[in-house]
């Protein structure tokens, strides 16, 4: 009877021992969330840290011409420029006033179709700017938050082109 209760007795000593050993050897971890609103914003923060980083609990997109051309301030502001008023009748067609041959219409025809060609290629060109710019952000505040010692450890993708990041750090 006392050798059993002794081997119960070392049993569970031993049983203890090993899970404070256990223990001991988990890592405890903070974690963050970074969230990445996708290139497709305009207005307000692209990049949000829950918690705070660095006293910065957002970081804002730095206006460029792609998002001033998207914000709502511009989209319902007057625009400036000219306009040409276009009639065909069965004298012909006048372009503001004035009666265009066909070679005159053919050119204007050939004007406008390079303005618009022109116009998408520089639209497309700010567009490019634009998504490089948010994606050096997200490059940058992830790098930032690695030399402090931060890893992703998990990434979700959000229906409008975002992102969330889950990182952690050893306590």
């Amino acid at each position: 009877m006392y050798r059993i209760s002794l081997r119960l007795l070392s049993a569970f000593v031993l049983l203890l021992s090993l899970s404070q050993l256990t223990t001991a050897c988990v890592q405890r971890y903070t974690y963050m969330q970074v969230f990445y609103y996708g290139s497709k914003t305009v207005v307000g923060p692209i990049l949000r840290f829950s918690p705070a980083f660095k006293g910065k609990a957002e970081i804002e997109m730095v206006p460029d011409e792609y998002t001033k051309m998207l914000s709502p301030i511009a989209f319902f502001s007057a625009s400036s420029g000219t306009t040409t008023t276009t009639v065909t009748t069965s004298e012909g067609t006048f372009v503001d006033g004035q009666l265009q041959t066909a070679a005159q219409l053919e050119q204007q025809h050939k004007q406008e179709a390079a303005e618009h060609k022109a116009q998408m290629a520089s639209i497309t060109a700010m567009m490019n700017r634009h998504v490089a710019a948010t994606t050096q952000q997200l490059s940058d505040a992830l790098n930032s938050t690695a030399e402090e010692g931060w890893e992703v450890t998990q990434m979700a993708s959000l229906e409008n082109g975002g992102l969330v990041y889950l990182l952690r750090k050893k306590k």
